[in-house]
């Protein structure tokens, strides 16, 4: 659930185009007993073939505020904040124990008011259909009755057009969290209202990708040569005979580093049984220092290779990889035995390869 909200907070909706912007509208009412004035600030994403971090700001009269936006998106992650660090703060507001900001989901055309004390407590939202769903996931999801995939998908079903369910399959699709095919059947579950987006049709092309990693399943590992480095060619045959896992990371993906203490601790406990790992990194070359911090600071200390040349690699482009944290378990034979092997599931399988030699 907690890898669900963190994707969701980062505002990763659909874009419809550039050209188009759709409207929303934002009444405040601030709960306190003196009056508040001023300004208060509205932050948040607005996509399409462009990115902008849109912050613009409402003025405060009587404890009230009205804010007029648009977006590209068919919704958005609207954020509610004292942005201005210098401005004056309203009585109430704490910054040591006070929440920070509002965030709250508005689809295109909505028309939402929202009510709230000074420190964003006691918070009242109504009108907003996406954030409404938002907050019944998260309560279904808490229960825990249901596997978290289970609910999520089951919510994607029942909701086919709301904007949550792409955000839901964009989330699940990302972290390799439900297989190929319930990706492409979920995917087809979807209105085509929302198929007219460019970022579903984007989530299109990654089910694509997720489809083509997997297919490598049970083929030849095709060979390649890199340097490490300390600019000495490697070769991946120089592990024929071996167990390895190909890893493709890069020293800015923040999913691809926190998998590093998992690899490290299957790497100290079963190097010496056979286990080996080969990391291809897909930073750039101006990026080249940044890649060898990254690797002194997680302390890894198997064998780095790198052409870097980003996702333009030979290497990556040949092994399909379009997005990372990618990896590859390669048995001794050569053969691809499995893909994309995350946390709990890529220590399930070496120990199970491992576990009793």
């Amino acid at each position: 659930m907690k890898k669900l909200l963190t994707i969701l907070c980062a505002g990763l909706l659909p874009a419809l185009s550039f050209a188009q912007q759709n409207k929303f509208t934002l009444n405040g009412k601030i709960l306190s007993d003196s009056a508040i004035n001023g300004y208060i600030y509205i932050s948040y994403h607005n996509k399409g073939n462009l990115v902008t971090n849109i912050t613009d700001s409402a003025k405060i009269t009587n404890n009230t505020y009205h804010y007029e936006g648009a977006f590209i998106d068919g919704a958005a992650l609207i954020v509610i904040n004292w942005y201005k660090r210098d401005m004056k703060k309203p009585a109430g507001y704490n910054p040591r124990t006070s929440i920070f900001d509002i965030g709250v989901y508005i689809a295109a055309g909505e028309k939402v008011s929202v009510q709230h004390k000074a420190d964003f407590t006691d918070v009242t939202i109504k009108g907003a259909t996406v954030q409404a769903q938002y907050d019944s996931l998260k309560h279904q999801l808490s229960l825990k009755q249901h596997p978290p995939d289970v609910v999520m998908n089951d919510f994607i079903r029942r909701h086919p057009a709301s904007w949550l369910s792409y955000m839901v399959l964009d989330q699940e699709v990302r972290s390799h969290m439900i297989s190929p095919d319930t990706s492409n059947v979920l995917y087809q579950s979807l209105d085509t209202s929302l198929k007219n987006y460019d970022a579903v049709q984007q989530l299109r092309k990654n089910i694509d990708y997720y489809v083509g990693v997997n297919s490598k399943k049970n083929q030849q590992a095709e060979n390649f040569t890199l340097n490490d480095v300390n600019n000495k060619p490697v070769s991946l045959a120089d592990y024929k005979g071996k167990y390895v896992l190909l890893d493709f990371w890069a020293s800015w993906c923040g999913p691809c580093r926190a998998e590093n203490p998992t690899i490290k601790g299957l790497y100290a406990k079963y190097r010496d049984k056979g286990f080996n790992v080969l990391g291809v990194s897909l930073d750039v070359a101006t990026a080249k220092q940044a890649w060898l911090d990254a690797i002194k600071k997680d302390g890894v200390t198997w064998t780095q290779v790198s052409d870097l040349k980003g996702f333009e690699s030979p290497v990556a482009k040949n092994y399909g990889v379009t997005a990372i944290p990618a990896n590859f378990l390669i048995d001794p034979s050569g053969k691809i035995i499995a893909t994309n092997l995350r946390g709990y599931d890529l220590e399930k399988k070496i120990n199970e390869l491992f576990g009793n030699k």
